[in-house]
């Protein structure tokens, strides 16, 4: 697994999306709505926090630094969200 993220083509993140609004890292299909204007929201992955921006035209990552998301064994560390 890519630590950074850096292996995914924007193809990849947007594919994955419209392929079931699925995330293209953790493969989680539940989203964390963020702030939105105009067209486009901002959508954050439950399962590992992956940020996106979605709008009909297109899907973008941003901040999609995930060092530190993950476990040395390459899996997912569980996502603690403050109250």
């Amino acid at each position: 697994m890519d630590v950074e993220g850096s292996s995914y083509t924007d193809e990849d993140v947007t594919k994955a999306f419209r392929d079931g609004e699925r995330c293209y890292l953790c493969g989680g299909t539940s989203w964390l709505a963020g702030p939105e204007a105009g067209l486009s929201r901002n959508i954050e992955c439950e399962g590992c926090g992956v940020d996106l921006n979605v709008s009909p035209l297109s899907v973008e990552r941003i901040g999609w630094n995930l060092s530190g998301r993950f476990n040395d064994d390459g899996t997912l560390k569980q996502k603690i969200h403050a109250i």
